[in-house]
């Protein structure tokens, strides 16, 4: 990783602080000496905190892409036999693999890797963390949206199944494995810039709707993501997300900390929860009606 150059990048985001505050209160203006050396400071620190974050996501990305689309047969070849396997209830299996490590203190926990397997027997999700250290490692953090049902009036279920899936081929989204009465897919898009929201912002949507006869429930579950230092964000086929040469990246910030606000220019609230930059709150509203309205539209197709 080039670290003196993405520094330089986030030296660069001082200019950015300035349109933070024209977005709350129009009145600009530039800091003092003494406010840019605290400025420079924060940067210094979140680059810090957002590069160790960066790497971790990295693991996790290449992880996942050296198994995903493989056949087990061969994941099996060079991993050897699995701990054990087991029926994942959709009508694949699950291949899980454990290291069983025992603590100085006499507790025992075990690193896992869990494969899952569909009926064409090809490895098609993979997750790894901790057993038995006070829960399992988090992957994703995904904010579940509120949402209400939609009328399909005059379809059932089937049709409305149909209806959605030549809607994620359409869009390009990702069509996932689900249970058979289910249709869940995944997008992932950059809906914000620095220039205009102070970083650049990345969402992950998983959207996972359960037809009935004459209507449709789904859930709206949201990850995102942001960078001041120009970070192009990059996704997998396991949801895993990376950046394009580890240029550090981080979940978005909603609330920026009390002792870094210079450093979290697009959050949202202060720790006071006082409104800061009402252009990314508005994009997170749209970002989350966008998939309601599509699927709204939806309804109304013969």
């Amino acid at each position: 990783m080039k670290a003196p150059l993405h520094a330089i990048l986030a030296l660069a985001a001082l200019a950015l602080i300035p349109l933070a505050a024209l977005a709350v209160d129009q009145k600009p203006k530039p800091p003092s000496k003494r406010e840019a050396r605290e400025i420079e400071k924060q940067l210094k620190a979140r680059f810090e905190y957002d590069r160790l974050f960066t790497v971790e996501r990295r693991t996790y990305f290449n992880d996942s892409s050296a198994v995903i689309g493989q056949p087990i047969a061969s994941v099996i070849q060079k991993r050897g036999a699995p701990s054990r396997v087991v029926g994942d209830g959709l009508g694949g299996k699950i291949y899980a693999y454990d290291r069983v490590h025992s603590m100085s203190s006499g507790s025992v926990y075990a690193l896992f890797e869990d494969l899952y397997v569909d009926a064409n027997r090809r490895v098609i999700k993979y997750h790894n963390g901790t057993r038995g250290l006070g829960g399992n490692l988090q992957r994703e953090k995904m904010v579940q949206m509120k949402t209400e049902p939609i009328p399909f009036p005059g379809k059932n279920a089937a049709e409305i199944a149909a209806l959605l899936r030549a809607h994620v081929a359409a869009r390009g989204y990702m069509l996932q494995y689900s249970p058979a009465d289910q249709v869940v897919y995944r997008d992932f898009k950059q809906f914000g810039t620095m220039q205009e929201c102070g970083a650049d912002l990345y969402g992950k949507v998983r959207v996972t709707a359960t037809p009935r006869d004459g209507s449709l429930e789904y859930e709206l579950h949201v990850e995102n993501f942001s960078t001041l230092f120009g970070a192009k964000l990059l996704i997998n086929d396991n949801d895993d997300v990376a950046s394009e040469g580890d240029v550090p990246f981080n979940h978005f910030y909603l609330v920026a900390p009390e002792n870094a606000r210079f450093a979290y220019p697009e959050a949202i609230y202060d720790h006071k929860k006082k409104l800061l930059n009402p252009i990314v709150n508005d994009r997170f509203v749209a970002q989350a009606d966008s998939y309601r309205n599509e699927l709204l539209a939806l309804a109304l197709k013969k």
